[in-house]
């Protein structure tokens, strides 16, 4: 991954969907009735009663602006390339219980000298999706396939407390920093918070992942399933806790509201077979806790069909509207549906076929993948 640009797109795979999952699911879920802090948290408040309240109350993040930075560091023999960077911003708003956020999200990467940016909008009708610069507008079909998905998702999860992914798998993110302190007030963007940080049971932390990464690739995501990560082997786990020589973590939570404004994660990497020493940082943040967020669609889009074009182009098939049927496009200048790139006219006969059984309608999603 590091010094590589075709790493670097293939990371991309794996990574959008599961981002995209874990920041939808955790906004997304109904409000949880537990966690409510007693009075306002201070300096002196327990650190695992505020750890408890502050993942329990993440669904009662309405709206917010997001801002999540990824940075890894090369080190040692690698000190002198540059560092892989990631970063993803913009606003979200929920528009009720179990329904899909308005959201306008960008996104950009680096890697090997080479960049790579994309945006994607809901805004709450009409979905629109941004390659390098370029706006373009998600078919319909697509869009309420992936919004009944979504919703879908959320309904069958609707007790989880805590969000569609974090409420549901029963984590004790205590048990993520055993011997946590609370560093007492601090601000972060527009609120105040308390600080809470600690060294990390990197055992514990793989293990949680794990089960985010498995209930993550469970969401009705069009064109995410099997490119999430799945279940680690014995030796995968193994080298990952050994590769792992360090992992601290930084938590800000509200103190009026312990509702999460900032995490960190720093981590030091090292495993001499698959030669791998970096450094890495994880910084996500939220502002605007609760406030009015604008989310308007791009000017002048373009149509669907140019998106397709541009994703196969770019080699980003996977990450999430499919690539071209296996044999590629025809020459010919009236495509048939078994020739159409993305198969999108044998998604929209799927759908039609479905007749308004959401079941079989969120099957037609795997013919996007081609």
């Amino acid at each position: 991954m590091l010094g590589s640009a075709v790493p670097m797109t293939r990371s991309l795979r794996c990574i959008v969907p599961l981002v995209a999952a874990f920041l939808l699911a955790s906004c997304g879920g109904e409000s949880s009735k537990e966690g409510d802090p007693a009075q306002r948290a201070s300096a002196s408040s327990d650190v695992n009663t505020l750890l408890r309240s502050t993942f329990a109350n993440v669904s009662k993040m309405k709206s917010a602006t997001v801002d999540l930075k990824v940075q890894i560091q090369p080190r040692g023999a690698k000190a002198g390339d540059a560092p892989v960077t990631a970063h993803l911003s913009g606003p979200f708003e929920t528009q009720g219980a179990n329904k899909l956020p308005k959201l306008a999200f960008t996104a950009d990467l680096a890697s090997g000298g080479q960049t790579f940016n994309a945006g994607a909008t809901y805004d709450g009708s009409k979905a629109y999706v941004t390659l390098m610069g370029t706006p373009y507008v998600v078919s319909d079909l697509v869009t309420r396939q992936f919004v009944a998905g979504y919703e879908q998702s959320l309904k069958t999860r609707q007790n989880a407390k805590g969000g569609l992914v974090l409420g549901s798998l029963g984590i004790d993110f205590t048990k993520w920093l055993p011997n946590a302190t609370n560093e007492g007030e601090t601000q972060v963007g527009d609120a105040k918070t308390i600080k809470i940080s600690g060294k990390a049971d990197v055992k514990q932390v793989i293990a949680d992942l794990e089960k985010i990464t498995e209930k993550a690739s469970a969401l009705n995501v069009p064109g995410a399933g099997g490119r999430i990560p799945q279940k680690l082997t014995p030796k995968q786990k193994a080298a990952a806790e050994a590769a792992v020589k360090n992992l601290t973590v930084d938590v800000y939570t509200g103190a009026d509201d312990s509702i999460l404004r900032r995490l960190t994660v720093n981590a030091d990497l090292q495993d001499a077979a698959s030669k791998i020493d970096a450094g890495v940082l994880l910084d996500l943040t939220f502002t605007k806790v609760g406030q009015k967020q604008t989310i308007t669609a791009p000017s002048n889009p373009k149509p669907f069909t140019e998106l397709l074009k541009a994703v196969d182009a770019a080699g980003l098939a996977n990450l999430g509207l499919g690539g071209a049927a296996p044999g590629g496009a025809s020459d010919s200048t009236t495509p048939n549906s078994s020739d159409t790139p993305n198969n999108v006219d044998k998604y929209a006969a799927c759908i039609e076929q479905a007749k308004g059984d959401a079941a079989k309608a969120r099957k037609c999603a795997d013919l996007l993948s081609g």
